[in-house]
């Protein structure tokens, strides 16, 4: 042959002509591995006409070019999903291309019934012991035939292999496969001042499922809220219409919170319980649905409670009550670890705080235009604890610390934007022009009763060094202040 790769000659040795066939053999043995890989590849187009070639040279020629012959862009060939479930058995170097080739094509696939019935009869006795099998299976068997799957131990990765068929499985194992994803918690601290807002939140949410999976639909629907085993009522409207919230089509997270201080007035030990559901619809079920009426025929998704029982402690009279300071190292300092501080006014800002950088001594010199934007800003989306804190500062070394700014902020929280904490240093810097401050993080318990998820807060205090300011002017309180 003139041409290695005559698609001629191999047309008319595969159509039946005895002379080309006995060539073609008699050329394929003597080629190179390359083209040996070439031809091999022509030949599976025509039904069994790659029989002549040992399968031991078959196999070391798929091991050796196994991405060329599982490319996603060459057609669907039967003997080569044949193959291709040989590589997935044997687990070899080529599998991850030959399951990207069969997904390719896995209608053409899955109506081969000679190769398809081989990935069933093959792969699925050894499902069990081996998990990149198991996650395979799912991607090509159709949920009608996942029941063997289904009733393996779960594991975290079977779970993730089976999430893309969940809305045809079973409302048990949709359960198991979709509570990952739902984020649901009462949050209500354990004792309070009746001077302060005595809080009851709800926060709930949806994390984002992977991206070949349908993401659902989110309702909450709150069935009650009871104080001492009344439902909490006031002028005849439930407490519990509070919380109403609008569906959660998208990944997020939502917080809704009621001050329950007209039912805890006196100093008393109550039992605040609340119950709630969580529902998952697919996105286009009907409005009946979501609004959970009786006239809904379709079956939800999955529900899931989120239940809240405790005993509360209302005081009078003090500024007491939970949450508390943590004054562990081992949970302190990875928080402190994880915080990244700046100082920025409406055009730049400047670090004071990142322990995963090195630190930078000079810092850039802020024009401060008191009244305008001028604020602490904190990343503490990483932390282990919640960050309750106040900015201190002073102009000079023995002088009081004042405070000059406040915030909390969640933590560990998904989708948990930068705290931004206005400043004010009308207080240490009296006159316009240069002033320099030495800086404190310091926690604060007033801060953190402001949130009722917050139990026990960051408990450190951080030496954030000096910043130089450039005044731009006085405030309202400072001129008057002078005049008088």
């Amino acid at each position: 042959m003139d041409d290695p790769l005559c698609g001629a000659c191999i047309d008319r040795a595969c159509g039946g002509s005895v002379e080309d066939m006995g060539q073609l053999k008699t050329h394929f043995s003597a080629a190179e591995k390359s083209i040996q890989a070439q031809l091999l590849s022509r030949l599976e187009a025509y039904s069994g006409c790659s029989s002549f070639v040992e399968p031991q040279v078959i196999s070391d020629l798929y091991a050796r070019y196994g991405a060329a012959f599982f490319a996603v862009s060459q057609p669907y060939l039967s003997e080569r999903a044949v193959h291709a479930v040989d590589a997935m058995r044997q687990n070899s170097a080529i599998a991850a291309h030959a399951v990207a080739y069969l997904t390719q094509h896995i209608d053409a696939f899955r109506a081969d019934e000679s190769a398809f019935s081989r990935l069933e009869s093959e792969l699925l006795p050894l499902a069990e012991e081996n998990e990149a099998i198991f996650t395979s299976l799912c991607r090509f068997l159709p949920p009608e035939k996942l029941s063997s799957l289904i009733a393996l131990p779960p594991t975290l990765k079977r779970d993730a292999a089976l999430l893309p068929h969940y809305a045809s499985l079973d409302a048990e194992v949709r359960q198991r496969l979709l509570k990952p994803y739902i984020l649901g918690e009462w949050h209500m601290q354990s004792s309070g001042s009746t001077a302060l807002p005595q809080y009851l939140e709800l926060d709930w949410g949806i994390l984002p499922l992977p991206e070949d999976v349908a993401q659902p639909m989110a309702v909450v629907h709150v069935k009650s809220v009871s104080v001492s085993g009344e439902e909490a009522k006031k002028r005849g409207v439930y407490v519990r219409t509070a919380f109403e919230d609008v569906p959660m089509m998208l990944p997020d997270r939502h917080k809704k919170r009621v001050d329950l201080g007209a039912w805890l007035k006196t100093s008393d030990t109550y039992r605040v319980a609340a119950q709630a559901e969580i529902v998952l619809w697919p996105q286009d079920v009907s409005q009946d649905c979501i609004a959970g009426e009786e006239t809904c025929t379709a079956q939800a998704l999955a529900t899931f409670p989120v239940k809240f029982d405790q005993s509360y402690r209302a005081y009078i009279g003090v500024d007491t009550g939970a949450p508390r300071r943590s004054k562990s190292n081992d949970d302190n300092e990875p928080t402190t670890r994880s915080m990244i501080l700046k100082i920025c006014n409406a055009q730049t800002c400047t670090g004071v705080w990142d322990k995963k950088l090195v630190p930078q001594k000079a810092r850039v010199s802020l024009d401060v235009t008191q009244g305008h934007d001028f604020y602490l800003w904190a990343d503490i989306g990483d932390a282990k604890l919640p960050v309750a804190g106040r900015l201190m500062a002073r102009a000079m070394p023995g002088a009081t610390w004042q405070e000059v700014a406040t915030f909390f902020g969640y933590a560990p929280l998904h989708y948990a934007p930068a705290v931004r904490a206005n400043i004010d240093v009308s207080s240490v810097c009296r006159n316009m022009g240069k002033c320099e401050l030495e800086l404190q993080l310091r926690p604060s318990l007033r801060m953190a009763r402001r949130d009722p998820s917050i139990r026990q807060y960051w408990g450190e205090t951080l030496d954030l060094g000096k910043i130089s300011l450039n005044i731009m002017n006085r405030t309202p309180q400072q001129i008057y202040r002078e005049i008088l």
